[in-house]
């Protein structure tokens, strides 16, 4: 059985997919309700969640810190060392790692956390038959 027939079938986040028709299925597979967490940023996209007040009173030396680490091309948010070096340069409890922890999640779809990409309705009408 494939993994759509699957999800129609046991419907295991209870969306009500035996009462949809094929469209409805559709939309809602292709609707981005799921989170994931990133598994990388670029250091672009770290720098521009920084706290402009809170980069500004940093010591000279944690911002030059921040700033060469923020210079490499890909950072995992999630990795413990990475998420450690943020506190340690902003401060636990700072704008600056709310503001990253929030960027490192994304919405997907759920068929794209079930790895099928963008699903059209014949697929649904395929995986039910």
């Amino acid at each position: 059985m494939s993994v759509l027939s699957d999800e129609l079938s046991n419907d295991p986040l209870s969306r009500g997919y035996s009462e949809m028709t094929n469209a409805e299925a559709t939309a809602d597979l292709n609707t981005a309700y799921r989170t994931q967490s990133r598994a990388s940023m670029s250091g672009d996209e770290i720098f521009t969640q920084t706290d402009a007040t809170e980069f500004a009173a940093l010591t000279d030396h944690k911002r030059l810190a921040w700033i060469s680490w923020c210079g490499k091309d890909s950072i995992d948010p999630a990795n413990a060392a990475n998420v450690a070096f943020v506190q340690w340069v902003f401060g636990a409890g700072s704008e600056t790692v709310g503001n990253l922890a929030s960027g490192r999640v994304e919405n997907i779809t759920r068929a794209d956390e079930l790895g099928l990409g963008s699903v059209d309705e014949g697929d649904v009408e395929r995986a039910r038959s």
